[in-house]
């Protein structure tokens, strides 16, 4: 199933969509794409894809949202602590275990859809589901 798929799975039962829950899953899937270091157009075309089913009411436009947030992304794999604090703010955003877990195979998703799970991206989807998994 693609990731879209996924995407439209779980959220379209919902009545309206959670700009948050999106905005954490873009920061997300924008951070396993680059913390290997090489971004491929299939992942590029992966996370639009995720961008064109977000609509949000607040205003805010999922496209700019996502430029801003491959910003953070790329900042995050290169300063310790801004790692800390997007996966951290990721995590705050994610509270259902079912939101968790669409996270989580989302990323897995789009981390192998070059072909290879590159080990950064492998470390930071355990890392994160260790995360969840503390905190309940």
């Amino acid at each position: 199933m693609s990731l879209v798929a996924r995407i439209l799975e779980r959220f379209s039962s919902d009545a309206a969509r959670d700009p948050e829950r999106d905005r954490a899953v873009i920061d997300l899937l924008e951070l396993v794409m680059v913390v290997d270091r090489h971004v491929v157009e299939a992942e590029r075309a992966s996370v639009l894809e995720f961008l064109e089913g977000c609509d949000w009411s607040d205003g805010g436009g999922p496209a700019s949202y996502s430029q801003q947030s491959t910003a953070r992304a790329r900042l995050a794999i290169e300063v310790p602590e801004e790692l800390e604090a997007l996966l951290t703010s990721a995590a705050d955003r994610l509270t259902a275990p079912e939101d968790r877990e669409f996270a989580l195979r989302a990323m897995s998703d789009l981390a192998g859809v070059d072909g290879v799970v590159d080990p950064n991206e492998h470390a930071l989807i355990e890392g994160l589901r260790a995360r969840f998994a503390e905190s309940g």
